[in-house]
């Protein structure tokens, strides 16, 4: 990253309110509606200096022939690249204007008015969103780092507060931004004395419009599990209490709400963690029109800090939103076609915060059926508008993510967990009609995609225990008995002669495992004479 600034200001905490957030301008110079042209390399910012040696300004050079350059002020930036874009400012007053340099045309394709010095800018790795950071120029105070979508409507939105003067580290001098995935932020900031990083996921959708333009395009694949989130899953077993919060969800949305919970408890098939209202909870739903860059378009969103709780947005009935207005179902008595069901809405967002993605953001869609995750969510009249249970494949990902409560509790058929067979007898020789013990475990195998399940043994299962004549062809199936420990099968024989055995496990049609079969064990039988004792 290239980077040039002046920087005369210490960042001490301060907050901004909506009407400073950054506003789009009409571009200046050559801008990408001109045509641009062909780049003979990257921008650079060149230090202007007087006679005495002072800075007086910048001077950005464009690839190409010399003349090519845009005059910049004293406090001024450039960054990138950003997958083929540049950004670079400066600023003139109390406002910087930020502008989008596409590399690839070399013209300037977008810029943004933020009323304060900016320091540092990025673009996210899915070239959807612009993050700088903001600082008073009177009051040299820090205004925290700030988002603004990059297509479509949208203001900027701040996405974290500045670090406050009586924090330790404070003064701030410098932030410095990276990138943990397509939809997270750490931000460095580093004072006189040390550096801290904070860390922010920049928007946890939990349900969109139902008219995200691209994913009706994508393909639909076989059930597999929906994607998960890269934050660390909540413990196994975890009580997460929410309360309404100080703009509480209407009267008819609560119960609503604590239903949606309930379809969590009922129909999650692991140990994630299920939801109940306590107004003591960590966790808090609050009902607004207004969302968050990145949430512009969705009914609901809600932002997960793991161990920690998080917070739940909702938009009201009858909000406008860019796509229309929002109706809930069971705001009417008649529900229209074309409204949203709250309920199913809320269990989509309860498996956000379990740690579930939409399937559209790994480039993929599933069935209405198959998953309550799917990012556009159905409008009544639409498959799945009704769905208050989780998916099978939304329940496959939350048993590998959490874990099942017991070996004798059903996958989830989505796609199938691998299997694996063992067996074991009790005494590999013993005398023509002695008993041995033949013992099969069943359990899911160790590949690393079954994640908590690797390992798990599984009872209740049809395993069969096959018996043969050692060199004969034929097989003889016995139905084993439940073993002594979870997953284990067992059948007792009194052989006469020498003989394999193997145990074997069908794949079921009403459960996601996959069939399995044992390695062969022979049991050597040892013919009764005088010389050996024969059971009676």
């Amino acid at each position: 990253m290239l980077r040039s600034v002046v920087m005369s200001a210490v960042l001490l905490l301060a907050s901004l309110t909506g009407a400073q957030a950054a506003s789009r301008v009409v571009p200046a110079g050559t801008s990408c509606k001109d045509g641009g042209s062909t780049p003979d390399g990257p921008p650079a910012l060149v230090d202007l200096l007087d006679s005495r040696g002072w800075l007086v300004g910048h001077r950005l050079d464009l690839p190409g022939t010399p003349d090519r350059s845009v005059a910049l002020g004293r406090v001024a930036f450039l960054d990138g690249p950003f997958d083929g874009r540049w950004v670079f400012g400066d600023a003139t007053g109390s406002t910087t204007r930020i502008r989008i340099l596409d590399g690839a045309r070399d013209c300037v394709e977008e810029t943004f008015d933020a009323p304060g010095y900016v320091f540092e800018t990025s673009i996210d790795p899915t070239d959807s969103v612009l993050v700088y950071d903001l600082v008073d120029p009177k009051a040299h105070e820090e205004l925290g780092i700030w988002l603004v979508p990059l297509a479509g409507p949208g203001g900027a939105s701040q996405i974290l507060r500045g670090v406050p003067s009586s924090d330790p580290i404070a003064p701030i001098w410098a932030n410095t931004f990276s990138w943990q995935g397509p939809d997270r932020l750490a931000v460095e900031s580093c004072g006189a004395v040390r550096c801290e990083t904070r860390s922010v996921a920049l928007v946890h959708p939990a349900t969109t419009s139902g008219r995200r333009p691209l994913s009706g395009s994508l393909p639909v694949l076989d059930p597999r599990p929906v994607p998960e989130s890269d934050a660390s899953p909540w413990a196994t077993g975890t009580v997460l209490a929410y309360r309404w919060g100080a703009d509480p969800p209407a009267a008819f949305m609560k119960p609503v709400i604590n239903a949606a919970a309930d379809d969590v408890t009922a129909s999650r098939g692991s140990l994630a963690a299920r939801f109940v209202h306590d107004q003591s909870g960590d966790g808090q739903i609050d009902l607004t029109a207004e969302m968050d860059a990145g949430c512009t378009r969705q009914l609901a969103c809600v932002y997960r800090f793991v161990p920690k709780w998080g917070f739940i947005r909702i938009r009201p009935q009858g909000a406008e939103v860019n796509w229309g207005t929002v109706h809930w179902c069971q705001a009417y008595d008649d529900p229209p076609v074309g409204c949203f069901d709250l309920e199913r809405v809320m269990l989509e967002v309860f498996g956000g915060i379990e740690g579930l993605e939409h399937p559209e953001d790994s480039g993929y869609r599933l069935g209405a059926t198959q998953t309550i995750m799917s990012a556009d969510v159905p409008a009544k009249g639409d498959p799945g508008w009704q769905m208050h249970r989780f998916g099978p494949c939304d329940v496959a990902r939350l048993q590998r993510r959490y874990d099942v409560p017991s070996a004798a509790a059903p996958l989830a058929m989505c796609d199938r967990v691998d299997t694996a067979l063992d067996l074991a007898v009790s005494d590999g020789t013993v005398t023509a009609g002695q008993p041995v013990t033949v013992t099969a475990t069943l359990r899911v195998g160790d590949a690393a995609p079954n994640e908590r399940l690797a390992g798990d043994r599984l009872s209740g299962r049809a395993v069969v225990i096959e018996r043969r004549v050692s060199g004969s062809s034929g097989w003889t199936s016995f139905v084993p008995d439940p073993g002594p420990t979870p997953g284990s099968y067992v059948v007792t024989f009194r052989p006469s002669a020498t003989s394999d055995f193997r145990a074997t496990f069908a794949g079921p049609s009403d459960e996601g495992v996959s069939g399995a079969v044992s390695a062969i064990i022979s049991v050597t039988v040892v013919p009764c004479d005088g010389h050996t004792s024969c059971p009676t």
